[in-house]
């Protein structure tokens, strides 16, 4: 049965695993939970019980992506289905939950944003399938070069 569900401190180990291509792009789930402020929620992807995703929420009030900030705007960050797993859809199911998850987790929520590296057209494409609008605007400091700033309205 698929279900996404919060992560509560102390945070379990979560064998999602990332191509080493993919990895030039996110951060794996250790760094990414090592990271959080303590406005931000991770949430695991499983299937049954196994996990087969991670992606984390935050509010964008104070986001690096200046594109991103607004008191109403969550920031999505280290999605990432396991690399064992792809293709099977729990990418696009995810997403589809991303909007009542806002809602649930986190007040006055208007939107959801989002940034992609250029060279990543497998996410962007994914992104794009699943509600996030390219913005036109381009975030310039990740480490591996241009991003595309997207936004999904909820």
């Amino acid at each position: 049965m698929f279900a996404i569900k919060v992560l509560e401190v102390p945070y379990p180990a979560i064998d999602v695993r990332m191509s080493p291509e993919q990895m030039q792009f996110t951060s794996p789930v250790e760094r990414a939970l090592a990271r959080m402020q303590f406005d931000e929620k991770a949430f695991v992807i499983y299937d049954e019980d196994i996990a087969v995703g991670f992606f984390t929420l935050k509010p964008s009030h104070s986001d690096a992506v200046e594109e991103l900030r607004s008191d109403t705007r969550l920031t999505l960050q280290s999605f990432m289905i396991d690399e064992r797993r792809q293709a099977r859809g729990y990418a696009k199911r995810a997403l589809g939950q991303l909007p009542a998850l806002a809602r649930q987790y986190f007040a006055n929520i208007e939107s959801i944003g989002l940034s992609v590296n250029c060279r990543n057209e497998i996410a962007y494409r994914l992104y794009q399938k699943n509600g996030f609008l390219d913005t036109g605007e381009l975030y310039y400091g990740g480490s591996a070069g241009p991003q595309h700033v997207m936004l999904m309205e909820i």
